[in-house]
């Protein structure tokens, strides 16, 4: 029994008025459909057991307390009565009960009048005086509400976003007049021009600095600079007193790569050694993800880290920033001790964070002109080839390009394509041929020819299974084109876009099958598999008896898992989000057939910015004309409070 389903049968047992009955369950399928937990429900109604309210009253309440947990689905870290989820929240209400009552205006006016005649301040407070901490003990009952500037909150939301800006202005206002060692770059033959140079050279004294660059824009070469300049101005200062981490563990592996391959480049007979390549090298300078430096528990929902047991690091660098949500915000401040410098790398025109806030991109709306020294943007693209770059800047610059028709424009190297595929059937036309450039014949008859696999055998360098170099082509082809989707649900979302491929498999069966890409969906840590981990299905066969196994390319190493056990789904096609902080010789956006609040100008950006040399978007231009048109709007305290007087 599903987690809705046993809602639906607790509602049931409560004892309800039928019109209530079924205002709950309406509620129910929303969070389910929003991809949150349904027994908020639950949680919500029970909570209210305290207040003095009618049943039609506690509808009303419960109605905003799940416009609350919308909104902060969304990203959003307030709730406005005037915005989209109420009126949401509402809308289905009506459609479940036919009563006018829940009309958002006439919602949001009686949650107005509850809060003025107190019947609900055991619940909601009104924003004033505040503990250090929602979990401090404090003598005085902290409402878990807060009702204020017209806005609804959770208490602990806003004692973390006001935190987060004390740390941050502290961090600016403190300002240490830096040491003149010299120019750290001596001797340095790095891949770093002379604007990466000044911006790197522009760092210390500063207690936090911000760097933004897009795809291509060399923020990874900056990190290896950075690294050369600290060990350059601060003799003596260990390998172990930095820390380089990002979001997500993919990500940090991205980086730890990519280090290790500029460090391994260094060490001809003449190449100058930076001060960290040998650190670099052996692992003692590895990037971890945020969660495992700030020593997370997930038993307790609590970081080991904090004002009481500090990081012991005399520098933080945070690459992927623009996915750092407001609680990884916080717990990262909190734990940094206040002489320790903290550099902020990302790309402030990509998706924020999925989760609240959006902390990276909300400090660059104001920041520069306030703190002008702590801020630098790289502007100059060395990855993506010279026409792809001009198609992208028209686009997001103008949007003005001619669309070509469903399957026109193949293959189409070097450029991004519009593709009109506005009816069913130029959809379908388009994705075979999306599908067979990618998965042909050829694939196919390396992907179905069994090999012999060891279980034992977890991972795999180079030469030692006579296998080797095809797995890795399969891995490379497989993961060389994916289809990135809006949403997951409608006929060009994840689910059906997955599905359709799949049904083009030459076995023609059912679960996961030899060939396929699959994408891991949570972290891994016994098996050191990261959430978005691409890889690839594989069919092999152990002391004559078949079995079915999955394969990841970390590095040069294969590492190879049975399927059973692992959190996997397929990945053809997958979110937009998903793909950040991943890069693809080519990508294909796809557009959904109706407008959407989840197709914005940063979603268009971040999907089109993942291809290195080829990007196509698929749709319809009135659809693409209103994604570059709307962009993504956090509703968030942060910003005032950090740039406030």
């Amino acid at each position: 029994m599903n987690e809705a389903n046993l809602v639906q049968k607790i509602l049931g047992g409560l004892g309800l008025e039928p019109d209530d009955a079924q205002a709950l369950l309406a509620l129910v399928r929303t969070l389910e459909e929003a991809r949150l937990s349904p027994g908020l429900v639950l949680w919500a109604w029970d909570l209210l057991g305290v207040c003095q309210l009618t049943l039609p009253e506690r509808l009303t309440v419960v109605a905003h307390l799940l416009a609350l947990f919308l909104a902060e689905g969304r990203g959003h870290t307030t709730l406005d009565p005037e915005g989209p989820e109420l009126g949401e929240v509402a809308r289905r209400l009506r459609e479940a009960t036919g009563d006018g009552r829940y009309e958002r205006s006439r919602l949001a006016a009686d949650f107005s009048r509850f809060l003025k005649d107190r019947s609900l301040t055991v619940l909601v407070g009104d924003g004033g005086p505040e503990p250090a901490s929602p979990d401090s003990l404090n003598p005085g009952w902290v409402a878990p509400l807060v009702f204020c500037d017209g806005q609804l909150q959770f208490s602990r939301t806003r004692w973390m976003e006001r935190e987060c800006a004390r740390l941050l202005r502290e961090r600016f206002k403190t300002t240490d007049e830096p040491v003149d060692r010299g120019d750290p770059f001596d001797g340095f033959t790095g891949a770093l021009d002379d604007v990466q140079r000044r911006m790197i050279r522009q760092v210390p004294g500063r207690r936090v600095f911000w760097i933004s660059g897009g795809p291509g824009t060399g923020k990874t070469s900056c990190i290896y600079g950075l690294l050369w300049a600290l060990g350059r101005w601060v003799p003596g200062l260990e390998a172990g007193r930095i820390a380089i981490a990002a979001p997500t563990g993919k990500a940090g592996f991205r980086i730890t790569q990519s280090l290790r391959s500029m460090a391994a480049s260094r060490t001809g007979p003449h190449a100058a050694v930076g001060p960290y390549d040998g650190a670099i090298l052996d692992g003692r300078l590895d990037a971890s993800t945020l969660h495992r430096l700030l020593d997370y528990r997930p038993a307790t929902d609590r970081f080991g880290r904090h004002e009481g047991s500090p990081l012991e690091v005399d520098w933080v660098i945070v690459d992927e920033s623009s996915m750092v949500d407001l609680v990884l915000c916080h717990a990262l401040l909190r734990a940094l001790p206040a002489s320790a410098g903290l550099i902020w790398i990302g790309d402030r025109d990509q998706l924020p964070a999925v989760g609240r806030g959006a902390l990276f991109q909300a400090s660059w709306e104001q920041g520069p002109a306030r703190y002008p020294g702590h801020y630098f943007r790289l502007e100059r693209n060395y990855r993506a080839e010279q026409g792809l770059a001009g198609d992208l800047g028209r686009l997001m610059d103008h949007g003005e390009m001619a669309w070509e028709g469903p399957c026109d424009a193949f293959p189409a190297t070097n450029r991004l394509v519009l593709h009109r595929t506005e009816t069913a059937v130029q959809w379908r036309a388009f994705l075979e041929e999306v599908f067979s450039r990618t998965f042909d014949r050829s694939y196919w008859d390396a992907a179905l020819d069994a090999f012999e696999w060891d279980p034992s055998q977890v991972a795999v360098e180079p030469g030692e299974h006579p296998r080797y170099g095809q797995i890795v082509e399969l891995l490379r082809r497989a993961g060389s084109s994916p289809v990135l989707c809006v949403t997951h649900a409608g006929s060009r979302g994840t689910v059906e876009v997955n599905e359709d491929f799949h049904r083009r498999h030459p076995w023609g069966s059912t679960g996961f099958l030899p060939g396929e890409p699959v994408m891991v969906q949570v972290n891994d840590y016994q098996r050191s598999l990261w959430n978005g981990d691409f890889g690839v299905v594989l069919h092999a066969t152990w002391q004559g008896e078949p079995m079915t196994c999955v394969a990841f390319l970390q590095g040069e190493l294969l590492r190879i898992f049975p399927l059973a056990g692992l959190p996997l789904s397929r990945a053809f096609a997958f979110s937009v989000h998903k793909s950040q902080g991943s890069e693809f010789p080519e990508v294909t956006l796809a557009l959904p057939e109706v407008p959407s609040l989840m197709l914005t100008r940063e979603l268009i950006y971040t999907a089109i910015t993942r291809g290195r040399s080829c990007v196509r978007i698929a749709g319809a231009p009135p659809i693409l004309k209103a994604g570059l048109s709307t962009t993504v709007e956090r509703r968030m305290n942060l910003t005032r409070w950090l740039f406030g007087d």
